[in-house]
């Protein structure tokens, strides 16, 4: 039963830091989209005010 536990454990423990480093690179990612497309918007402020 200890075994079981132990592996059922290791399976959960180990997909858990994959989804956790899934959603980091999912965040990261939405952070470099922002700042694109904010970076897109200034400059389009720009040219509109000109």
């Amino acid at each position: 039963m200890e075994e079981l536990f132990a592996g059922f454990h290791e399976y959960v423990k180990s997909h858990e830091a994959r989804l956790e480093q899934r959603l980091q690179a999912n965040r990261d990612y939405q952070s470099q989209m922002k700042k694109q497309m904010e970076n897109i918007r200034q400059e389009i402020l720009q040219q509109v005010s000109k």
